[in-house]
């Protein structure tokens, strides 16, 4: 969604002046920023990594998969409680 400042200036019919290319500039400055912070923190996630079986007692980080009763289960936040039995799991499939 285009900032409101952003929007009167793209609609002006006024010459071009310096004040609002530095103004258009600082709009594009902030926005990269916001981008830039996304981006790092999607580069930094941890992603899925299947771990097999579930092992009981075995602590379990955000992001492991393992497969427990016939299911396949996600981590949703660390944890040593059981697949199904916990909110900190989800449920993603039927292991094979």
């Amino acid at each position: 969604m285009m900032d409101p400042d952003a929007q009167k200036l793209l609609a002006s019919k006024t010459p071009v002046t310096m004040g609002m290319l530095t103004q258009v500039a600082a709009l594009f400055t902030e926005k990269f920023k916001e981008h830039r912070k996304a981006i790092t923190e999607l580069e930094t996630r941890r992603t899925m990594s299947f771990e097999g079986a579930h092992d009981p007692g075995r602590q379990y980080r955000q992001g492991d998969c393992v497969q427990r009763s016939g299911g396949l289960f996600v981590c949703l936040a660390a944890t040593d409680e059981l697949p199904g039995e916990s909110a900190r799991w989800r449920r993603i499939g039927d292991a094979r």
